[in-house]
């Protein structure tokens, strides 16, 4: 019981909730110009309306989550999310519902800043000690400990959790969502992210408003100096905006992947009749998906987020590749082989990528450039994949069409990680004999 209490429960469930939320929005838009009679350009900033406001709100949602502290940014959070959900469920007109999702995305862009400091937290003290080579202030040069804050060593399990559930989330709107819409009705529909954020409320939530030993925490213990031949700094700067590229462009394929599963769905019931495998279209990339952030969270701590990062998005590229040609005589299980190849790479990538960048500063802080990065690749991967299957007229060739971004948003991560070199190189001359990986900083 203490485990389903842990804050790393409470990260996964208001992740599920906030990108359900999103991703059942782009399929209640049909019944939404039916009933308050508006056309398909103003429905459409139902959505957009709200993914840009998390996207503007991020930063501004961090600050209140450094100065709140975790417990009551998630009191605030639910509580607003919920009463402006109810808003937006009961509005009148079309005005009503874009200005009510407005507000509604400033309640979303804080919890989602707190679902990444909750996956770190739950999952160690938010502390994490990098071993490698450094330069002190004095003229010596040697090895020794350098201390940054981020995850402990298995904080990206927690990571890989958040982002998993934040994948299956989308998922599970876009395709299930639009059979939902006729039986529950659009305004429901709305409701449905509401009591998986009241549960998170049930959760173990940190009070502090950083990590006990982040540098800006309020008691933080002072560090020694930094004598010569060690060196107490987080990592370089200049490395930080290449894990912020890499983890929008592979947002960007998570949300195209997201918003492209519906007509895959319709595929697997246009090709067989037999519902088994109708299903196994729908559960095959999901189902790879929880077994790549299974597997990723081990391969972490044995060679580091960098790599298992570049595998899982080289596992992606393989799979969005096999999927490209969309063969009408393919049958509904070799559609779910090749979404599984795809599941399978974004949850490899998913918590080790989170990681790159909760690793070497204060949670509270990294939590907001995390989900900027994240806010802007799910407002781009929608966009695109809308834009560019319209103009083939949405028929199949505009399916392909639409993941041809995708394929490349895989080859722009790699390229920017292949030179990122910072904690991310397993040095084994620097690691107990037979001790499980620890990130270090690499000067190759």
């Amino acid at each position: 019981m203490s485990r389903l209490r842990s804050p790393v429960v409470a990260a996964g469930l208001i992740a599920f909730a906030l990108t359900l939320n999103l991703s059942a929005g782009n399929v209640i838009l049909p019944a939404v110009e039916r009933d308050l009679g508006t056309t398909s350009a103003v429905s459409r900033w139902v959505v957009l309306g709200y993914a840009l406001g998390v996207v503007v709100l991020v930063p501004v949602a961090g600050v209140f989550q450094r100065r709140w502290g975790a417990r009551r940014a998630m009191v605030w959070g639910v509580a607003g999310f919920g009463v402006v959900s109810v808003g937006c469920a009961t509005a009148p007109g079309i005005g009503a519902l874009v200005a009510g999702r407005l507000v509604l995305a400033g309640f979303a862009a804080l919890l989602t800043v707190l679902s990444a400091v909750l996956a770190v937290s739950g999952t160690g003290t938010g502390t994490i000690t990098i071993t490698g080579t450094g330069s002190g202030s004095g003229s010596g040069s040697g090895s020794g400990p350098e201390s940054g804050t981020g995850p402990d060593r298995s904080g990206v399990g927690g990571l890989a959790v958040t982002a998993c559930c934040a994948t299956l989330g989308g998922f599970v709107g876009a395709a299930a969502g639009g059979g939902l819409v006729s039986p529950l009705g659009w305004r429901a529909l709305l409701l449905l992210p509401v009591p998986l954020c009241l549960l998170a409320l049930t959760t173990r939530t940190p009070n502090a408003p950083n990590a006990p030993n982040a540098p800006n925490a309020p008691n933080a213990p002072t560090s020694p100096p930094a004598s010569a031949g060690s060196a107490t700094t987080s990592p370089r700067p200049v490395t930080r905006p290449l894990a912020l590229l890499a983890v929008t462009m592979l947002a960007t394929i998570d949300a195209l992947v997201i918003v492209l599963s519906p007509f895959f769905l319709f595929q697997g019931q246009v090709m067989q009749a037999a519902l088994p495998l109708v299903g196994l279209t729908v559960t095959g990339l999901p189902l790879a998906l929880l077994a790549g952030a299974a597997l990723s969270t081990r391969l972490t701590r044995r060679i580091g987020p960098r790599t298992v990062t570049l595998a899982g998005s080289a596992t992606a590229a393989l799979g969005l590749a096999l999927l490209l040609p969309l063969s009408p005589t393919w049958s509904a299980a070799e559609v779910a082989l090749r979404l599984a190849v795809v599941g399978a790479g974004m949850g490899l990538y998913g918590g080790p990528a989170h990681a790159l960048i909760m690793t070497g500063d204060a949670p509270g802080r990294a939590a907001s450039h995390l989900q900027f990065a994240r806010s802007l690749g799910y407002v781009l991967g929608p966009t695109l994949a809308a834009t560019l299957w319209a103009a083939e007229g949405f028929a199949r060739a505009g399916v392909a069409t639409a993941l041809l971004p995708a394929l490349g948003a895989t080859a722009v991560a790699a390229l920017t990680l292949i030179p990122y070199r910072s904690m991310t190189t397993r040095r084994p001359s620097l690691q107990r004999p037979g001790a499980p990986w620890t990130p270090t900083r690499s000067r190759v």
